[in-house]
């Protein structure tokens, strides 16, 4: 179901999730 958001196209979650990723790529190398 998550994915299927994702592949929204023009859709803003996208983005949010990359940021989402991102953010917890983060946390994992402290």
């Amino acid at each position: 179901e998550f994915k299927k958001v994702l592949l929204e196209p023009g859709s803003k979650n996208l983005s949010i999730y990359q940021t989402l990723l991102a953010a917890h790529e983060r946390l994992q190398a402290l």
